[in-house]
């Protein structure tokens, strides 16, 4: 019991380090320092804008558009309104974006900063994006307070983005100031969490390091950057980059229920979304504020964030190599196991069948339950088709843990008859296989996948085989689990957003495969009672399950 309760705590640990990067930090209250952003302090600010919707063309939209043009020009920006029409679907639109200028100290080169005013209509939009615009005016105040930037800088608030981008792409199309511009950084938001660095421009390598250097707390993966750009989904920095500028494209991601809705109100709004949003935007501005951003483009990187506000980067030209080592090991690994007796060629194709069973029949089964609660709650049919989830996080936290349950328990079925290193090798066969196609179709993806695999493996080959393991080799078990959890539990939490209610069969496939490289952690667990960790983990499912339905509101 001893020894499952530490292997426990050393599995359970990664997922707390992983987990505490998604927590905003309390905001600072209106008497913080003067150089430091305020989240009290942008709240002022964010009443004035998101009392009520502002769509394009409304009422609304030309009183806020009042406000930030006399905000900017209080700030000592030189401010004008672009006025112009754009053309979007079938009609010809009238967009007023609000422009303001600071020069730096030399000139050094321009910094754009993008964020839309505008929201959806009937929304107020206090999250979608009165965060990032509240954010903006405080970051700028802030600046005053300190030594100022040596490149200008430029603040571009779009008006219908919501419609087409068609504040930015005026922008793009039209405006005086845009051959200054080195580097743009937009900021949206749409639910409460942190901010997380969506999508960079092509040639991101020395953005990359720079971000790394900029970012106290950066959160940021190659992953989204890779799948966001083949996603149909657009953002006012889509325009800059198709125009060939150099750019960040940062989000705040997290729970996105008010989003496009009429709770999207400051009273729903999480301010620690809001001090986490603008503290990471002062951080960012403040650095590429001060660096030449006349630099050349680099080569593309693989990058990813590691609890302690470490952001791991290296070349995507290393991504092969990699997994070609990766696969070396999985080879050598297996014939290691062989000569030891541990596998024969059978158990290790039907380990690898034993996977792709759990891959087909559990997202299956997370599909029928999810019909089931849209039966139970037919409200969930209309927010589900706005994309968004129900009671979200209740949810994300049950079908995980109803996949430990139901994984754990095939395994224990498949002990019967294969052995721990058939199994083993079978689900990391897998693991090479995409990481392989990774490397060479997505290679911001890699990581994801070789990382695990090379722990994994190592896992494996140190592990008894019979559940009956020492001390050393329970601290090697749980440290080799740790690279797989810390990289995969953020990248499944923000793709359980992104996606809304299909992320529930996806999230579920990507545990079953994370579960395949902790077979020799779980041989530990379910020894000797193999039935305890499948019945604790389905109670624990059916609990939030149940505290999901309960608490729809």
């Amino acid at each position: 019991m001893w020894i499952a309760i530490f292997l426990m705590g050393m599995l359970a640990l990664p997922v707390l380090l992983a987990t505490g990067q998604l927590r905003p930090p309390r905001p600072l209250p209106i008497d913080a320092p003067p150089d430091a952003f305020s989240a009290e302090r942008a709240m002022v600010h964010l009443q004035s804008i998101a009392r009520q919707p502002r769509p394009t063309g409304s009422a609304a939209l030309r009183e806020a558009r009042d406000y930030l043009y006399h905000e900017l020009d209080r700030l000592g920006l030189e401010t004008e309104l672009q006025r112009g029409s754009i053309a979007h679907g079938e009609r010809l639109w009238e967009v007023e974006n609000v422009v303001g200028r600071l020069p730096g100290t030399e000139g050094a080169g321009t910094l754009l900063l993008v964020a839309h005013y505008d929201s959806w209509p009937g929304s107020p939009g206090a999250g979608d994006n009165g965060i990032s615009v509240s954010a903006l005016l405080e970051v700028l105040r802030a600046l005053q307070d300190t030594t100022p930037p040596r490149n200008d800088l430029i603040v571009l608030l779009t008006d219908g983005e919501e419609v087409g981008l068609l504040g930015a792409r005026l922008f793009v199309q039209e405006h005086r100031w845009l051959d200054n511009v080195d580097l743009v950084i937009n900021l949206d938001g749409g639910g409460q969490g942190v901010p997380l660095l969506l999508e960079t421009s092509p040639q991101n390598g020395w953005l990359i390091r720079e971000y790394a250097r900029a970012a106290s707390q950066p959160l940021a993966a190659s992953w989204a950057n890779e799948i966001f750009q083949r996603l149909p989904f657009d953002t006012d920095f889509t325009p800059f980059c198709r125009a060939g500028f150099a750019g960040l494209n940062v989000n705040v991601v997290g729970d996105r229920l008010t989003m496009h809705t009429p709770q999207d109100t400051i009273a729903n709004l999480d301010r620690r979304s809001l001090q986490a949003h603008g503290s990471h935007t002062l951080a960012l501005v403040r650095h590429f504020g001060d660096v030449d951003l006349r630099r050349p483009g680099a080569p593309d990187v693989v990058f990813f964030s590691l609890p302690g506000g470490i952001l791991v980067h290296y070349p995507t030209t290393w991504a092969l190599p990699l997994v070609l080592l990766a696969g070396l090991a999985w080879a050598a690994a297996t014939l290691w196991l062989a000569r030891r007796r541990r596998l024969s060629l059978l158990g290790v194709v039907s380990g690898t069948l034993a996977l792709v069973a759990g891959l087909i029949t559990l997202p299956l089964a997370t599909w029928l339950i999810w019909q089931a609660l849209r039966a139970a709650h037919p409200s969930y049919a209309e927010l589900s088709a706005l994309g968004h989830t129900p009671n979200s996080h209740f949810y994300f936290y049950a079908f995980i843990a109803l996949t430990v349950s139901a994984t754990t328990a095939l395994y224990a079925l498949l002990r019967r008859r294969l052995a721990l290193a058939e199994l083993g090798v079978g689900a990391l066969f897998w693991w090479l296989l995409l990481a392989l196609w990774s490397a060479l179709a997505m290679p911001g993806l890699s990581y994801l996948l070789t990382w695990p695999l090379l722990f994994g493996l190592l896992a494996l080959v140190a592990s008894p085989g019979d559940g009956h393991a020492s001390w050393p080799h329970l601290v090697l078990l749980g440290v080799s689990a740790a690279p797989g959890i810390l990289l995969a539990a953020p990248a499944f939490y923000f793709l359980f957003i992104a996606l809304g209610v299909s992320g529930y069969g996806v999230v579920t496939a990507l545990m079953v495969l994370l579960l395949g490289t902790l077979w020799p952690q779980i041989e530990v667990l379910i020894t000797p009672r193999r039935i305890w960790l499948p019945l604790i983990t389905l109670a624990v499912g059916v609990g939030f399950l149940v505290a999901g339905s309960l608490t729809v509101g």
